[in-house]
């Protein structure tokens, strides 16, 4: 969650897989990553 807005959405499994994750954290770690770029 970003300023009130999702930044990603999907089960568990999928966000793994999107992110090349093997837990939650890491996914959340990537996202805030990839959002820090932009």
């Amino acid at each position: 969650i970003s300023k009130g807005h999702l930044m990603v959405t999907g089960r568990t499994d999928e966000l793994k897989e999107r992110y090349g994750a093997s837990n939650l954290e890491e996914v959340f770690e990537r996202v805030v990553r990839e959002n820090e770029i932009l």
